[in-house]
């Protein structure tokens, strides 16, 4: 439980960062750590106490599957042509022949949710085959064919052994489904392929919209940027503006020029921009901020703002 939650912090704080973080004091860390305790509590609860309540009321597996399903869906199935009656349930003096299942529970023993397959498809059912082995292991004893629990179709299990019915798998519910995963993943592999190594998150500052320059007669904004970088080596950034016409008339000054973040780290770093008043509409002005690292890295909407003229 420690591991996973640790391996889901690595997601958010960086491996590296979170190997010192490990080291230090958790009140240093505090938010981690109680977020750390918290998530291993939880994950002790449900492998440790829960187990297959999870299965049962928690994980929507079952609940989807049967959404999807139809008869020809092939899963997890109880013979019932070969199995019933089952032993014991026919009467010593009938001429009614016993079928294969020797009523011996092993597959309701076998499975973690505690269903019984020979009732059929179940929404607690996660599809586990552990029941096919528990009743396998039974035939073999008393000399039985294998398969009385097996993965199959509700048509292949129902329709006559002489002459089986094959399950039509190319339906439109089928086509849909492929369509619809095949999508799913090309959307993941274009979203992965355009995922940046660098985040910028800019945020206006509090004291003041806008400062005055009486000296220049020209206006000054700030923003707090926040640059987290998840790339392989050190980055060196540059501040550009992408629209043409304002390139000249707004001036971006940054603590340190170029700005240089490290690998699998994260910056907070102040912006300034100086632009003349006349390039404000209405007192605001909407600008792209370009950030350079050898190339385009990423671009980001800038407001501008001033007084009304």
């Amino acid at each position: 439980s420690l591991h996973i939650t640790h391996s889901l912090l690595g997601y958010f704080v960086g491996t590296r960062n979170l190997f010192w973080i490990t080291l230090s004091p958790p009140a240093e860390h505090m938010t981690l750590f109680l977020f750390m305790v918290f998530i291993t509590a939880v994950f002790l609860f449900d492998f440790g106490w829960f187990r297959e309540q999870f299965c049962i009321i928690a994980c929507p597996y079952g609940r989807i599957q049967s959404v999807m399903m139809d008869v020809d869906t092939k899963t997890i199935m109880y013979d019932q042509k070969r199995g019933e009656p089952r032993r014991g349930e026919v009467a010593k003096d009938s001429e009614e022949p016993e079928g294969d299942c020797i009523n011996c529970y092993n597959c309701v023993k076998a499975c973690p949710t505690g269903i019984d397959i020979r009732r059929g498809t179940q929404l607690e059912c996660i599809a586990c085959t552990n029941c096919i082995d528990a009743c396998d292991e039974i035939m073999i004893k008393v000399n039985k064919p294998q398969g009385l629990i097996r993965f199959e179709s509700e048509t292949s299990i129902k329709s006559d052994q002489a002459s089986p019915k094959k399950s039509h798998l190319l339906k439109p519910r089928s086509l849909i489904y492929i369509g619809a995963i095949i999508i799913s993943i090309v959307v993941l592999a274009f979203a992965v392929n355009k995922s940046q190594d660098l985040k910028v998150t800019l945020i206006k500052g509090s004291n003041s919209p806008y400062k005055e320059l009486t000296s220049t007669k020209q206006i000054l904004n700030f923003y707090k940027a926040r640059l987290d970088y998840a790339g392989g080596d050190e980055l060196s950034l540059n501040f550009r503006i992408k629209e043409e016409k304002l390139k000249n008339s707004i001036e971006i000054f940054t603590p340190r020029v170029p700005l240089i973040i490290n690998s699998e780290k994260h910056k907070m770093a102040i912006i300034h921009f100086k632009f003349a008043p006349e390039i404000l509409e209405n007192g605001t002005k909407k600008v792209t901020l370009q950030l350079y690292g050898g190339k385009l890295m990423i671009e980001k909407e800038v407001n501008l703002v001033g007084p009304l003229r």
